[in-house]
């Protein structure tokens, strides 16, 4: 039986009110080439770890980066997504959307739990479909101000049978994002798919590496907009009776 990690990172900005969380499923051998090959890429670049805001502006670590070796650096770095990762998750919500339209609850007190329960559910859910046995261990960033929401959300799914099975939930952990490869992963993808709501917001056409990035590995990407936000008060009221429909 397969078994999946997935690790999810989450990007926001002030400007729209956009929070995204994203990452991507690896199976255990897969990630074993993936680290590898991501190790290599940071020693040959002289880089501790890849932080996708900094590669872009070049900030953090890569500061004195010149932007053609900056964008040498993504490209490999999208280029190892796509040999490895199994599949890709983004979810994206206006969180004053979600403040006007759902209601708070003893389950979902925020856009993030929203997020994070509907990320694990899209994980699980990805697993049945594909019509192969297997479970997933979910991983975040450990030290992040959100880490504790997420170790919030993730022990109210302990508390429900139903989750853990539809999302196939093994276990859960949490981990820096300086020190494991594939956060860094869920890292890009989060910034990327963040940035290009933004644009779309703003009448931006896409970045290049964006398309770069999500045409190599298939990415389960959904905005929640206000009919999608509408349609998960209903679930989450279902939710309440003991009903649970969220998928």
């Amino acid at each position: 039986m397969a078994v999946f990690d997935c690790y999810f990172d989450e990007s926001y900005g002030s400007k729209t009110n956009y929070l995204t969380i994203a990452g991507y499923a690896f199976t255990k051998s897969r990630f074993q080439r993936f680290d590898k090959a991501w190790k290599f890429m940071l020693k040959k670049r002289d880089l501790p770890y890849f932080h996708m805001v900094d590669c872009a502006h070049g900030n953090g670590v890569f500061a004195g980066m010149s932007k053609i070796d900056r964008d040498a650096t993504a490209r490999e770095a999208f280029a190892i997504i796509r040999a490895e990762a199994s599949k890709g998750f983004a979810l994206t919500v206006n969180t004053k959307d979600f403040e006007r339209l759902v209601r708070p609850n003893e389950f979902i007190n925020s856009a993030y739990d929203l997020l994070v329960l509907i990320s694990v559910l899209n994980v699980g859910n990805w697993i049945i479909e594909s019509n192969q046995p297997g479970s997933a261990s979910f991983i975040f960033e450990d030290g992040h101000s959100r880490a504790g929401c997420a170790g919030a959300m993730m022990s109210k799914i302990l508390y429900h049978p139903e989750i853990m099975d539809i999302c196939r939930y093994k276990s859960q952990r949490y981990v820096k994002k300086t020190d494991s490869t594939p956060l860094q992963a869920a890292d890009i993808l989060a910034w990327q798919i963040y940035t290009q709501c933004r644009h779309e917001f703003e009448g931006k056409p896409p970045r290049k590496d964006f398309k770069a990035l999500v045409e190599g590995v298939p990415v389960a990407s959904i905005f929640a907009d206000e009919y999608y936000l509408k349609e998960t008060v209903r679930q989450l009221n279902q939710l309440e009776n003991g009903l649970l429909q969220l998928a």
